[in-house]
């Protein structure tokens, strides 16, 4: 009956999901979007220097603010950024106003370089050169051609039907951890903790080696699919009953990526806080 009873919830924020995008996108046309590409063309720079299409900072700051305002209402003084790439979540942070701790993990080496220069240039942000996941270890990531969409996880050939830059041009070996074994040593027991996952496919992993740590966690924000773009990834529909067993309710999501051709949403950037 329990089972039922949450099943029954997770359809009912999925309506609510999709009756808040029909509402917000009748007046667009199919390509319009706040971010695209998994955030690869809107937020993220690539590391040959230029951004992947224009964004202007307002549009930034439009895509960031249902989770800042959060943030800032909920007194959160320590923001684990997992899948920071370059850093450019933290810079938006700082340049939202965002004064506490930032806590930054990336596996990629030459993301994390860069990831590293910038946090070292801040007292209160610190850079972990690993990957978050269910177990600690080692795996393979594969490095895609824009560096924003690697994934330890397979991209799909639609996903690299859509944008090419999405297909791997190499793999690379990096370092897994669970988060559970490092929280203890990065939050103190007094502060407020937001968890943002951004991992292309390997959310579910992420949560998996946070279950002890989580209790201690006020709120989460994770990118997750509608549709499979990274094989074997989580979909909304786990990814909110996942949470709910976890003591997390749904309170926020909008759309991350859109189809540039269809408008059809992809991606959701979903927002829980805990019970």
């Amino acid at each position: 009956k329990a089972a039922t009873c949450g099943l029954s919830n997770v359809s009912l924020m999925l309506r609510l999901l999709l009756f808040r995008v029909s509402a917000h996108t009748s007046d667009k046309s199919p390509g319009s979007t706040s971010r695209s590409l998994s955030r690869g063309l809107a937020l993220r720079p690539g590391l040959s220097g230029g951004r992947l299409r224009a964004c202007s900072k307002k549009a930034v700051y439009m895509s960031e603010t249902p989770e800042f305002d959060f943030l800032t209402k909920r007194g959160v003084n320590v923001f684990l950024d997992v899948g920071a790439n370059i850093g450019q979540t933290g810079r938006v942070l700082r340049r939202a106003g965002y004064g506490g701790r930032i806590v930054s993990f990336e596996p990629i080496a030459e993301c994390f370089a860069k990831l590293k220069a910038a946090a070292d240039a801040d007292p209160l942000w610190e850079a972990h050169h690993t990957a978050i996941g269910a177990d600690t270890g080692s795996a393979e990531i594969g490095v895609s051609q824009n560096y924003v969409s690697s994934s330890i996880r397979e991209a799909t050939d639609e996903l690299i039907a859509i944008y090419e830059p999405i297909r791997y041009t190499r793999h690379e070996q990096i370092a897994v951890t669970r988060l559970d074994s490092l929280f203890d040593r990065i939050v103190q027991a007094d502060d407020q903790v937001h968890l943002k996952i951004d991992t292309q496919g390997f959310e579910r992993d992420v949560i998996l080696g946070a279950e002890h740590c989580l209790p201690r966690i006020g709120s989460v924000r994770m990118e997750v699919a509608v549709s499979e773009v990274y094989r074997g990834e989580m979909l909304v529909p786990e990814a909110i009953l996942m949470m709910q067993n976890l003591n997390f309710v749904l309170i926020e999501a909008w759309p991350a990526w859109r189809h540039p051709e269809t408008g059809e949403v992809k991606q959701f950037d979903l927002l829980f806080r805990k019970t």
